[in-house]
């Protein structure tokens, strides 16, 4: 069966990348994870609004560049010196926000915050399996190795000239890739094309075939 044209605005994210993981033999898996909360946080961080926000989230927001936290299913990627990307799946925006902004209020925290829901913004596509890496290595300058780029870590980035933001998922091979949803189907046909090597050689070692000749 051909494969759906990533140009086309009729092709959904979840349509592209529904046989990725099958043609590459379990070595990648790609999907588009939905309904996702995503609120961009500015604020003072030495301030007493900080530390009201600190608490909602259950621990401090993380100040070092490329950094992150997560409790309970609630995320803060550090974006910025006064900037963080507040990111759940399991609070809608409106109650995320309504929580927020109560405890600021419970925290007596006066000083002046942005609190802006993005959820329709950017599209999250989170990549898994052994060769995760090394296909998202093809786009992208910065060190993907484990051993540098890891769990509690994220990093703004450009992969195949789209700028973006990229999460390691900690104890899984996975990694979350914050686009823009201008750049989300461009990022698809990129995606597709660069596991072109992975898809076509699982396919020619299944028929006895070297997968060297893969590309």
């Amino acid at each position: 069966m051909a494969e759906p044209d990533p140009r086309s605005p009729l092709a959904s994210m979840s349509e592209l990348f529904s046989d990725v993981d099958r043609q590459s033999d379990g070595q990648l898996a790609i999907r588009e994870l939905l309904f996702a909360t995503q609120l961009t946080l500015r604020l003072d961080p030495g301030g007493a609004a900080a530390a009201a926000v600190a608490a909602e989230l259950g621990q401090p927001l993380p100040t070092l560049p490329n950094t992150l936290v997560s409790e309970d299913g609630l995320e803060a990627l550090w974006t910025g010196p006064d900037e963080w990307l507040l990111v759940s799946f399991a609070r809608t925006p409106a109650e995320l926000e309504a929580a927020i902004r109560a405890r600021l209020v419970a925290e007596g925290a006066g000083d002046a915050i942005s609190l802006v829901d993005v959820s329709a913004q950017r599209t999250i596509v989170e990549l898994s399996g052994p060769a995760a890496r090394s296909v998202l290595s093809r786009g992208c300058a910065i060190d993907l190795h484990e051993s540098v780029f890891r769990a509690g870590h994220c990093a703004q980035t450009l992969l195949a000239q789209s700028p973006l933001t990229l999460q390691p998922l900690a104890g899984t091979d996975a990694v979350r890739i914050f686009v823009r949803a201008s750049f989300a189907h461009h990022l698809a046909a990129w995606l597709l094309d660069a596991s072109m090597e992975e898809r076509t050689g699982a396919a020619r070692a299944l028929a006895g075939e070297p997968a060297s000749l893969a590309r």
